[in-house]
């Protein structure tokens, strides 16, 4: 009797004990399947509003460095990155061709000077004899327009001389300004012809601690921008630092491309660390309206909704935009905003409906299991592992 009692007490223990087990895997179950949310505070500081641009670094005044005259590279002086001073000697054209010119032109020019003499000497001789009826007045006339054309020879071979020597001295290539040799376009033996344009020998960069980007805005956004504002950028060979510059012209002269309309903002950049290097690719944000002090919530949260609709029906039809959810007594409770400027990471809120501090709701949560751990899902269709 005794044996009996005891074996029905167990099974009643061990009942109790399966009981129990399956209440708290239902409670811990129920519970995990709970959503869990990422919050993020309500805070008060800066919102900088900005349009995204992108451009090209370039110096603030580039020339470039050509030739007058055809003829063969004889000698470079300067290379790339080479430093030079106004009036310095960069390369220099066979000149042989404008020297025998000059020669030529000097041989000719002394010619018409002694002819010049002569016909000078033939007028003078007829004047002393007209009066005494020796020649006619049509000689006379004829030996004054022989003078006149040889002074006219004389000074159109004067003339030729003047531009024989400047071409033989533009043979001579020198610096226009002092600067930075950005590039060097030609070689020693390479034959430039100047007939139909000015060929371009080198780039010269006057200082590369001052120098500009020319970016491109959207129509869109172009309306934003104005002379003086802020701007910051980037660059692929610095990630993470971040490059001041300013607004300093909006070009009305629009560019479009397959149908996309854009505007060249000119941002004037301080380079006096010589870091920045021409050609550099530049990730611009213009600051079109900047925000200091005030509520702002992360911009996510404003794209939230959870996916078990908590939080109801707000009053009103609103815009993805204009409501957050914020954690109220462990609920999810939608509030309706209204919001001001934003950048990439925060809003302005504008009113009380929400305070500092408050948890607005950025994103859900995987459910966890007992050590805290998400689980792990398997390939769609398929089975966790």
């Amino acid at each position: 009797m005794k044996r009996s009692f005891l074996r029905g007490l167990a099974l009643a223990v061990a009942l109790l004990c399966v009981a129990a087990a399956t209440l708290f895997g239902v409670r811990r179950c129920t519970a995990s399947a709970a959503p869990l949310y990422r919050t993020s505070p309500v805070t008060q500081g800066r919102i900088v509003e900005s349009v995204g641009a992108s451009g090209t670094l370039n110096p603030v005044k580039v020339v470039s460095v050509g030739t007058q005259v055809s003829g063969t590279v004889k000698r470079l002086l300067v290379d790339f990155n080479d430093k030079v001073v106004e009036g310095q000697l960069l390369a220099e054209i066979d000149g042989a061709l404008y020297s025998a010119q000059i020669a030529q032109t000097t041989a000719n020019l002394r010619s018409a000077e002694v002819g010049l003499q002569i016909s000078a000497a033939n007028e003078a001789r007829i004047r002393g004899v007209i009066s005494q009826g020796y020649v006619s007045k049509q000689d006379l006339d004829k030996a004054i327009e022989a003078r006149a054309a040889a002074q006219a020879q004389k000074s159109a071979l004067q003339a030729q001389l003047a531009r024989d020597r400047s071409n033989i001295g533009f043979t001579r290539i020198k610096a226009p300004v002092s600067g930075v040799v950005l590039s060097r376009d030609v070689a020693i033996g390479q034959t430039v012809a100047a007939s139909f344009q000015t060929p371009t020998l080198f780039k010269i960069a006057q200082d590369l601690r001052s120098m500009r980007i020319e970016a491109s805005v959207a129509e869109a956004d172009v309306g934003r921008v104005d002379m003086g504002q802020s701007a910051v950028f980037t660059v692929d060979t610095y990630p993470g630092t971040d490059f001041r510059a300013q607004v300093r012209q909006l070009r009305l002269n629009p560019t479009v491309e397959q149908g996309v309309v854009t505007y060249t903002v000119v941002l004037d950049v301080d380079n006096a660390s010589l870091k920045l290097l021409p050609g550099m690719t530049a990730a611009v944000r213009i600051q079109t309206n900047v925000r200091d002090n005030v509520r702002r919530v992360p911009t996510a949260a404003l794209n939230f909704r959870p996916k078990n609709g908590a939080g109801g029906k707000v009053a009103g039809t609103l815009s993805p935009g204009e409501r957050v959810f914020v954690m109220r007594d462990g609920n999810a409770v939608a509030i309706s905003l209204r919001i001001g400027v934003a950048d990439e990471t925060y809003t302005e809120v504008i009113g009380d409906a929400l305070r500092n501090g408050d948890l607005v709701i950025v994103g859900e949560s995987l459910p966890t299991d007992a050590n805290g751990a998400a689980p792990r899902r398997g390939p769609p269709g398929g089975p966790g592992l």
